[in-house]
């Protein structure tokens, strides 16, 4: 079973202390809901799904990530961000399927610089897993921001700050990479999803029927009959 990207989604909310956006969770096998929250003018505070508190993972400079193992199945499910006061925040979901529900991630790997070129540097993909990431940026000039290596999930520029969000992933081994309008300090955290560890294989059992025995003969073991 290979890990799914099965819903994902990204928005700039201004204004308020909290969020809720609705939520279709299908009813995959073995699911994770992992999430994200970035501000440059309040700090994000807490994450809930379905009612249910999300597992803070990062506290890194202006960004949270959580994670919620086995998330609710079902439709217009709400998912909820709070942070500290009035101000503008960037949220970011994503739900897979295919997941090992005892591990699913990584310690994480996080990534800063200052360029136009925020990146994860690269990472091996576990067999049959995924990478998933984000990325925070300080002011830039005016332009668009896009994803240069991996799948992006959603990447703006917020034209009132000038600060830059994004998320994404991929299924093979590499970075994950944005291009940002003009040169920033940036910080990016990635982790590697899971799937499920393969079961090991069936056990043979050997049957011993009445007036038979197994004897080793020659390093082989014999079924012969009692005498």
């Amino acid at each position: 079973m290979a890990v799914t990207l099965t819903n994902s989604g990204g928005s700039v909310v201004s204004g308020g202390s909290s969020v809720t956006f609705l939520l279709t969770t299908s009813a995959g096998s073995n699911r994770l809901l992992l999430a994200h929250g970035m501000s440059d003018e309040v700090t994000v505070t807490g994450c809930t799904y379905n009612g249910d508190t999300v597992t803070q993972i990062t506290a890194s400079g202006n960004t949270r990530n959580w994670r919620l193992i086995a998330p609710d199945e079902g439709t217009n499910l709400s998912l909820t961000f709070t942070y500290s006061g009035y101000g503008g925040i960037w949220c970011g979901r994503t739900i897979w399927s295919g997941v090992d529900q005892t591990t699913p991630l990584d310690a994480g790997t996080a990534n800063s610089g200052t360029s136009s070129a925020p990146t994860s540097g690269s990472i091996s993909v576990p067999t049959d897993g995924a990478i998933w990431g984000s990325m925070w940026a300080a002011y830039t000039s005016s332009g668009t921001v896009t994803m240069s290596a991996g799948t992006s999930i959603y990447s703006v520029r917020n034209a009132g700050s000038g600060y830059s969000n994004g998320s994404g992933y991929r299924t093979t081994t590499g970075a994950l990479t944005w291009s940002l309008p003009s040169s920033a300090s940036w910080n990016v955290r990635a982790y590697k999803i899971s799937p499920p560890p393969t079961p090991p294989p069936p056990t043979r059992k050997m049957r011993l029927f009445e007036g038979f025995k197994i004897k080793l003969i020659n390093g082989k073991l014999k079924l012969l009959q009692k005498i």
